[in-house]
C-alpha cells in the first residue's frame, strides 16, 4: 500500500466517518460473546492494524480490552481521535508492512478488520508477519470470505486492492504462515480468520 493509499483514505476519512456509529454497532455485535468465535475473556491487550476512524477499537475497549490503534492514513487517525468512545486509545501513525514500533509479542492479540484484502500478496505476507511478531497468542482477521457482490467488487477496483486474489488465496496463505487457522462466517460476505500462534 503505497503513499498513494495514505493520502486517498486521509481524503475520505470525513466519508467514513459519517458510518462510525453503524461500524461501531456492527463491531459490537460481532464481538459479543455469543458471537464472537475466540471468547476474548481471557485476553488483556490488543493491537488493532488499519484502525481507520476507530469503530472497532472502540468495540475492543467496551470489551475490557486495552487497545492500541495504527493506521498509515492521518486522516483517518484525525477523525478517531474525536470520537468520545475512543477516549483512552492510544492511536499511532505507522506502516505494518515496513515494521510497527512496539516490542515484539507486547500484546495478546493482534487484529486487522477490512485490511489484507486491499493489499497485494507480497505486501499481505508482511503484514500477516508483523501480526504475528507483535501478538502472544492470536492474529485475527476481519475480512471478505469467497462470496462477492458486483457493489463491492465495483468499489474494492476503485480502491486498487487485491480483493479478488486475497478471497481466493487467503486461506492457503494464513495456513501457511500459522500453525492453526480457523474461518468462522459472521456476515453475508465476511468473516473472521482465527489465526493461532
Amino acid at each position: 500500500m503505497g503513499t498513494e493509499n495514505a493520502s486517498l483514505f486521509s481524503a475520505i476519512a470525513p466519508v467514513y466517518g459519517l458510518f462510525y456509529r453503524y461500524q461501531l454497532n456492527r463491531f459490537r455485535k460481532l464481538l459479543a460473546p455469543d458471537a464472537m468465535p475466540l471468547a476474548l475473556d481471557g485476553f488483556t491487550s490488543v493491537i488493532d492494524i488499519g484502525c481507520g476512524t476507530g469503530a472497532l477499537c472502540a468495540a475492543l475497549k467496551e470489551r475490557g480490552l486495552t487497545v492500541s490503534c495504527v493506521d498509515r492514513a492521518p486522516g483517518m487517525l484525525a477523525v478517531a481521535r474525536k470520537r468520545p468512545g475512543n477516549a483512552g486509545i492510544r492511536f499511532s501513525l505507522g506502516n505494518a508492512l515496513t515494521g510497527l514500533d512496539f516490542p515484539e509479542k507486547a500484546f495478546d492479540i493482534a487484529i486487522a478488520s477490512h485490511v489484507a484484502h486491499g493489499l497485494e500478496a507480497p505486501d499481505r505476507q508482511a503484514l500477516y508477519r508483523e501480526m504475528a511478531r507483535l501478538a502472544r497468542h492470536y492474529v485475527l482477521l476481519y475480512d471478505y470470505f469467497d462470496n462477492n457482490a458486483p457493489l463491492t467488487a465495483l468499489i474494492e477496483r476503485m480502491e486498487g486492492g487485491d480483493y479478488f486474489r486475497f478471497i481466493k488465496d487467503a486461506p492457503q496463505e494464513l495456513s501457511a504462515l500459522f500453525p492453526e487457522v480457523q474461518m468462522a462466517q459472521a456476515g453475508k460476505r465476511s468473516g473472521w480468520y482465527i489465526c493461532r500462534l
